[in-house]
């Protein structure tokens, strides 16, 4: 009865009496020549196989196996494959009707088959013993306790690049700890409420690598919004909730790409103290404080009256007498002149502004090819989330849309067309210098960084100043909150520059004055929802602690350690 191939299997003991063979000391002896054969299902063969063994016990032919030390080469088929390209196969054929014939035991009648058996076995058995105990020995003796600072450092390289970690750990055997030990560390980064130790102790190993200017540290905070559930913080073991909403610190370089967040409080609005005690924590690790950035909210205009800071003086002292700026959030400004342009009009002395000029254009060019494809009713009639949007408001007050008011002419007021053209031409002019991202777009003296082409830069400043000075809103008798904020933004720009100069640089991008970074980092913890998207507490803390580590760390677990007790406030 043909029987089919023998391939080679791993695993257990050689069945030959006198052979000590098994896989464990073939794998650690390096003999990787050595195979082992399942029996044949040949009974005949099986029998012919068992003789050789020359055993006086009994053995299970399908539980056992031989080594290929016993097949001489007639035994194993021909690899015209692995002889033409010259290399040594893997594993051999046995043919079906191979035969041990080397290595064997001469005569059965000589060896206490089943004494040697068993002295055989227990050798093995203490040899598999003392195999463990060694190798538990040496994991013990590598088992390392690495310091918080040798973490830091780890996450710092895990940050960049999976790979380089690995390769660099592996390859070039650096002591660093293994991708386990910093998902214990990740799960382990206190997130809870105030500054956060963990951040700050990294930022202070980065730090160490970098140059006096790329430490200087613009702050942000603001608020995000997230779902007033109660949860139980399993690793905390304590109840976190019900809140309606995070603060989030940001710091930032405003000469470098590094941004870290570096406080959370939940429910808690930002008052001067926490301010100071967070610009003095940055301080002690080398960190420059030179300008604070917030959005015009009822909470951050309360701050600026207890930091004693106005639009003409936009500029604070912390208790250890330094001095930092402080600039209000130009895309929120841009925003908030939209709504009151909107929703009210302007008036400068005798010029009136107003949104008649666009609801016509916008009627006009919605039937014909037009220049300002880009604006529909939606930029007119926006409300609520809609009017969170900055892209929207920088579609309305933009050069396109001064241009073609102009060219157009919607309606036959002309005075009314020219100066609302004017307006919002001036308004797009300050936006561009506004949010400078890129150093050498030089289009225009506006679109270039703030500082390299200084003197258009400041008429254009000093011309938006005087007409936000002298504007009043329809209906109103002083300067709004916006148009302070405006005022403020501009004073508080023009002395950052001064101050940045005096530590070696020549401009500003200004892009990093705004909180895009920190907008960015809200619709990161949002995630798939969009602003309507609300994380609870823990679940908000979790994500951020992801963002933290890197994009896409792979190093924190994907439990949050927490669990909801379905309790939500509406």
């Amino acid at each position: 009865m043909a029987t089919k191939s023998l391939k080679p299997k791993g695993g257990s003991c050689c069945a030959v009496a006198t052979c000590i063979n098994y896989a464990g000391k073939v794998k650690r002896d390096g003999k990787t020549n050595i195979s082992f054969y399942r029996f044949p299902k040949d009974p005949e063969l099986q029998k012919k196989w068992t003789l050789k063994f020359r055993r006086g016990d009994s053995i299970t032919p399908s539980l056992s196996y031989m080594c290929s030390e016993h097949f001489s080469d007639d035994a194993y088929i021909r690899d015209l494959k692995a002889e033409l390209l010259a290399y040594t196969p893997k594993f051999r054929k046995l043919k079906p009707d191979a035969m041990l014939t080397i290595n064997l035991p001469v005569d059965h009648t000589s060896i206490p088959t089943v004494m040697y058996h068993q002295q055989h076995h227990l050798a093995l058995k203490v040899e598999w013993n003392q195999e463990k105990k060694n190798r538990l020995d040496n994991e013990k003796k590598k088992r390392v306790h690495w310091s918080t600072e040798d973490i830091s450092k780890a996450f710092t390289l895990r940050y960049f690049s999976k790979r380089a970690y690995s390769y660099v750990k592996d390859e070039l055997h650096y002591p660093l700890p293994g991708l386990s030990s910093l998902q214990r560390s990740a799960k382990n980064i206190d997130m809870r409420n105030g500054i956060r130790e963990d951040v700050i102790r990294m930022m202070k190993l980065n730090g160490d690598t970098l140059q006096d200017y790329e430490k200087l540290t613009v702050l942000m905070f603001d608020e995000v919004k997230i779902s007033s559930t109660m949860e139980y913080d399993v690793l905390h073991d304590e109840v976190v909730g019900p809140h309606s909403q995070m603060q989030v610190v940001m710091a930032r370089g405003i000469a470098s790409q590094w941004k870290q967040p570096i406080y959370v409080g939940f429910d808690q609005k930002m008052t001067k103290s926490i301010f100071f005690s967070i610009i003095d924590r940055l301080d002690q690790i080398g960190f420059n404080v030179v300008c604070c950035v917030s959005d015009c909210g009822g909470g951050n205009v309360v701050l600026w009256k207890a930091l004693d800071i106005t639009y003409e003086n936009p500029i604070f002292s912390t208790p250890n007498e330094k001095e930092i700026v402080f600039i209000p959030d130009a895309p929120h400004i841009l925003k908030l002149i939209r709504n009151w342009l909107l929703d009210t009009g302007f008036q400068i002395n005798e010029q009136l502004i107003n949104k008649k000029p666009l609801e016509s254009l916008i009627k006009k060019t919605l039937s014909e090819i037009n220049i300002c494809y880009k604006l529909s009713e939606e930029h007119l009639t926006c409300e609520g989330p809609q009017r969170q949007k900055v892209k929207l408001a920088s579609q309305l007050l933009s050069h396109t849309t001064a241009t073609a008011l102009l060219h157009y002419k919607p309606i036959d007021d002309t005075n009314l067309l020219n100066d609302t053209a004017n307006f919002i031409e001036l308004v797009n002019n300050w936006f561009d210098l506004s949010n400078v991202s890129h150093p050498n777009d030089h289009r225009t003296p506006y679109t270039a960084p703030y500082g390299l082409f200084l003197d258009d830069q400041d008429a254009l400043l000093d011309k938006m100043y005087n007409t936000f000075l002298l504007m009043r809103c329809n209906g109103k008798y002083g300067l709004q909150i916006f148009q302070k904020a405006l005022l403020m933004h501009i004073n508080g720009m023009k002395l950052l520059l001064k101050i940045v100069r005096g530590h070696g640089l020549k401009y500003i991008l200004t892009s990093k004055v705004n909180q895009d970074a920190l907008e960015n980092l809200f619709s990161q913890l949002r995630t798939r929802g969009g602003l309507n998207d609300h994380p609870s507490p823990l679940n908000a803390l979790y994500r951020l602690r992801m963002i933290i580590l890197g994009k896409n760390p792979g190093v924190t677990s994907n439990r949050t350690n927490t669990t909801n007790l379905i309790i939500t406030l509406l």
